[in-house]
């Protein structure tokens, strides 16, 4: 009767464990998927800034060669202080555009870590609940065998002294 007890109890705990575990790992790879999207999308968020970057830094480098070849050359074209203040412009708008774009990508991330932190915060509680509840459920369970045990017990020493 223990024999059968046990491989009841081992089947019934280990499809439970595999039922579990299936459903924890799907859990986590969605979970991961979700983050692997928002990491995408920050990427791309930082991949647009670093164009425009590069964009404006090409933009500011013509300007200074043309200033340069204007001044090589002798020619006054345009007003030095004409292409400072276009210089400084350009300059102020690439820093305003480099912030703006900084705390955008700062915000993402932000809110990325803060939905992770809330997401594993409640995976520890559903975690710290279900270890409460399989203690309870363990201890049924280790009565119940206990209880099984003794009976068995008692049958066979009934039979050894031949009172059944």
């Amino acid at each position: 009767m223990d024999n059968f007890m046990e491989k009841l109890a081992q089947r019934f705990n280990a499809s439970e464990m595999i039922k579990a575990n299936s459903q924890a790992e799907a859990k986590e790879i969605e979970k991961l998927r979700h983050q692997i999207a928002e990491y995408d999308q920050v990427i791309q968020q930082m991949r647009q800034l670093h164009l425009k970057n590069a964009e404006m830094t090409d933009t500011f480098r013509k300007l200074v060669e043309r200033a340069e070849q204007n001044a090589a050359t002798g020619q006054q074209t345009e007003d030095p202080e004409e292409i400072r203040k276009r210089e400084e412009e350009l300059r102020r708008q690439s820093e305003d555009f480099m912030h703006k774009e900084s705390v955008k990508v700062y915000r993402n991330v932000q809110a990325v870590v803060k939905d992770e932190l809330k997401t594993q915060t409640a995976d520890l509680m559903v975690a710290i609940e279900d270890a409460k509840s399989g203690r309870g459920a363990t201890l049924v369970f280790a009565i119940l065998t206990f209880l099984l045990g003794a009976a068995n017990l008692t049958l066979i020493l009934l039979r050894m002294f031949n009172i059944l």
